[in-house]
């Protein structure tokens, strides 16, 4: 999901080490937020004698829960961290006694941050809504607010839940222009399981994503030449969900009916494709590429709706997809390898004149790993089917 946020330092204490009375708790009041910044700290004594001595960013990173080792480097060098009451550079030593403090005031909001949504609730999960451009948590405490401080502002319980505090009992994350479902635990137990449920694969997450296609017809597309992937016809994209919907599942999946108004009463244009190809680190920093020393990746594809070339040469495909595997950037990046980049895609193709990227979660499901869970959908936003009819 994100890097581990407990601390990446061999030599890391047992939990037991610390007390969550040094770190000053972070209570968010979104009203007040809107008026005049607020002053947030974090705060730590060091009072274990295999502290003294080392560098300032690594206890803070051992010590406060809110904090990795490199999160308290970046705010270091960003003048944030402070020691003994003086600003101090992240390699500063500290000695037995001394305060390390971390302060910076929250960012006033020139509007009021998106309304919380939430799509349904159980004693083990909140599901909610992200919408595109709203970060699922905060990466680091000085960040502005993500969809994890409005779920944890409702339900507080949420906060306890990860072994990270930023992430609010998240289970998975969507990138900041990505809309969907997320999933957030309520308690330590939920979200260990849940967790381990993605590592197993045993969590259902089924997307739509609107692609620009450069050839014609664009389906099935030609694969690329080259190692490490398979391109196998005939797999089954969540036929439950499409073929065999109930009006709740139209309903998110056409919620102004503009879908039906494209495509009519016809069936679904293609049978699906299972695309095994790895991923790894890109050239460029937040980028993953297909490479053979990748992480195995698998996806699952399946064509809706097929759009006649417009008078550039360019159709769009709807495509339901199904990420076996979650690898960051998974639906990107193997879209992008296809010829077919997802509209609005910026890192991996011409974003075009699309405002946002077209990558929505539909659908979430936990039943595999806990019975009394059902899939939770999330409403298709609006104007994401826009380019099919520019198209």
């Amino acid at each position: 999901m994100n890097e581990n946020p407990a601390n990446h330092d061999a030599d890391a204490d047992a939990p037991e080490a610390f007390t969550h009375a040094d770190t000053l708790e972070m209570e968010l009041d979104v009203a007040a937020l809107a008026d005049e910044p607020l002053l947030r700290r974090l705060t730590h004594t060091v009072h274990l004698a295999e502290d003294e001595g080392a560098r300032a960013d690594v206890v803070a990173g051992r010590r406060i829960p809110e904090l990795t080792r490199r999160t308290a480097r970046r705010m270091a060098l960003e003048g944030h961290m402070f020691v003994a009451g003086d600003r101090a550079p992240p390699s500063r030593r500290v000695a037995f006694g001394e305060s390390i403090e971390f302060q910076w005031y929250e960012r006033r909001l020139e509007r009021s941050p998106a309304e919380l949504v939430v799509l349904a609730t159980t004693p083990r999960f909140v599901y909610a809504h992200k919408p595109p451009g709203l970060h699922t948590h905060r990466l680091q405490p000085n960040q502005p607010l993500a969809l994890a401080d409005l779920v944890v502002q409702r339900f507080p319980e949420c906060r306890a839940a990860s072994s990270d505090p930023r992430e609010g009992g998240a289970i998975h994350r969507l990138d900041g222009e990505t809309s969907g479902v997320v999933a957030f635990a309520r308690s330590r137990s939920s979200w260990e399981r849940a967790r381990a449920g993605f590592e197993a694969q045993r969590v259902g997450k089924l997307y739509l994503g609107l692609c620009r296609a450069r050839r014609s017809p664009p389906w099935p597309p030609e694969t690329p030449r080259g190692w490490g992937y398979s391109l196998t016809p005939g797999a089954l994209v969540h036929e439950r969900l499409l073929d065999e919907a109930s009006a709740e599942t139209r309903a998110a999946l056409d919620p102004r009916g503009e879908l039906t108004s494209l495509r009519g009463e016809a069936p679904f244009v293609g049978e699906g494709l299972e695309l095994r190809v790895p991923l790894g680190q890109g050239s460029r920093r937040g980028e993953v590429a297909i490479r053979p020393d990748g992480r195995p990746s698998r996806s699952l594809l399946r064509p809706l709706v097929i759009t006649r070339p417009s008078s550039t040469g360019d159709s769009r495909v709807l495509l339901a997809i199904e990420l076996v595997t979650g690898q960051r950037h998974q639906a990107r990046a193997h879209l992008a390898w296809l010829g077919l980049p997802l509209e609005g895609d910026a890192v991996y193709a011409d974003a075009g004149d699309s405002e946002r990227l077209h990558l929505h979660a539909l659908a979430i499901d936990l039943s595999a790993i806990f019975k009394a869970e059902r899939e939770v959908l999330a409403p298709v936003p609006e104007g994401f089917y826009a380019p099919l009819r520019d198209g």
